[in-house]
């Protein structure tokens, strides 16, 4: 964490367990709380002021997706890796946690990996994320619940974004095709 005004290092975590890619998503931050995941298959909750940590989940094999916050569910939504031997796109879940003590709160699993970040619809209503199974999942953000499952021409890596009404939903796949589908 760096002071904007001097451009001083505030304060740094390092991940007890460096893995190969240590953190390679980016950071949420609401209010005095910034949350990340790190391929040691972390979630972390710190403080911003001073970098102490408030609390560590252990979740996966890997976290590589970005966090998404749910300030109207007090929920953090990110998507895991598992690893496995033979497993060319792996398998991964998308997951809810409590943003204040880390607690599980619900898991969905997928036949891919979940590198992609969750994307929270403008009106709370939707959660869609992409994974490594060719698909983007439209799920209830209650309880994970998958309310449909759309094919797409390759992986899904990026955080898919919505139309300002949350009636159009648009994802990317690593093969470079672009898609529109109504989030309804």
């Amino acid at each position: 964490c760096y002071d904007l005004a001097t451009g001083d290092r505030r304060w740094r975590v390092v991940s007890e367990k460096p893995a190969t890619k240590g953190v390679a998503c980016s950071p949420a931050v609401m209010g005095e709380h910034v949350y990340w995941g790190s391929y040691d298959g972390t979630v972390r909750c710190a403080h911003t002021d001073n970098g102490e940590s408030l609390w560590v989940v252990k979740v996966d094999s890997h976290v590589h997706s970005s966090p998404c916050i749910d300030v109207l569910r007090n929920c953090l939504y990110v998507g895991t890796e598992h690893s496995g031997l033979g497993m060319l796109y792996g398998k991964g879940d998308f997951v809810a946690l409590n943003l204040l003590t880390g607690e599980e709160i619900w898991r969905t699993p997928t036949e891919g990996m979940v590198p992609c970040s969750p994307a929270l619809s403008p009106a709370g209503s939707l959660l869609v994320c992409g994974s490594n199974d060719f698909h983007i999942y439209g799920l209830n953000p209650d309880n994970g619940t998958v309310l449909w499952r759309l094919p797409t021409k390759g992986t899904v890596k990026g955080r898919a974004a919505f139309s300002e009404d949350s009636s159009i939903v648009c994802a990317v796949s690593e093969t470079g095709w672009v898609s529109a589908h109504m989030a309804a």
